[in-house]
């Protein structure tokens, strides 16, 4: 089981997926300069969008920044989202639907583990465009804010694509060492229901 395993015996992995979200912050804050795209002053909140992570190596990653939070804040995370969980429980379709329920890592306006956040918050935002494994590109426009506010400048390539890649090949090695199996979709919340699941057994 994915609560099972320890962080730190994981390191190596969790390293790799350090520099390659790294890599695509740097590109992501490039691309943003050219745009002279921000968040500041949007109505909007991206942690209100509801995005599916699936690797166990994001869940991983997310798990090594729990690791270093106090037990208060910690169980508080929890607590939030059990109550994100319980929220989308009650949705209509069961929480299949896109709801504006804040994540719970979303604290005074603020991501607690910005740094340890999964890939599509990351990239959220920006136009970009990728080629899908069986072949075909695929688009994005950026998000309401961008399109508010920098429709206007030509496109800057950001191909997704080489992140997309390294990312499925850590997952891969990752799995081949440690047995892990089996499909993953889940929300930040899902992950810290998860997690919180793992240390009560």
């Amino acid at each position: 089981m994915i609560e099972n395993l320890n962080t730190q015996n994981l390191a190596p992995f969790l390293d790799e997926l350090d520099v390659v979200f790294n890599d695509m912050d740097k590109e992501f804050e490039d691309a943003a300069k050219y745009y002279g795209f921000s968040c500041a002053g949007c109505d909007d909140n991206c942690c209100k969008s509801l995005f599916y992570h699936y690797t166990a190596a994001e869940y991983l990653f997310l798990a090594r920044g729990m690791d270093g939070l106090s037990d208060g804040e910690r169980t508080s995370a929890f607590e939030r989202a059990d109550a994100y969980a319980s929220a989308m429980a009650g949705a209509p379709n069961g929480g299949n639907s896109p709801q504006r329920i804040i994540c719970p890592l979303n604290v005074f306006g603020g991501c607690i583990l910005y740094g340890f956040r999964p890939m599509i918050c990351r990239l959220f935002g920006l136009p970009h465009e990728f080629t899908r494994p069986a072949g075909g590109r695929v688009s994005g426009p950026g998000c309401d804010r961008f399109l508010e506010v920098c429709k206007e400048k030509e496109y800057r390539r950001f191909d997704r694509t080489p992140y997309y890649a390294r990312l499925a090949g850590l997952e891969k090695s990752l799995r081949n060492a440690t047995g892990i199996n089996g499909k993953i979709k889940m929300t930040v919340a899902d992950m810290l229901v998860y997690m919180e699941a793992g240390v009560k057994t």
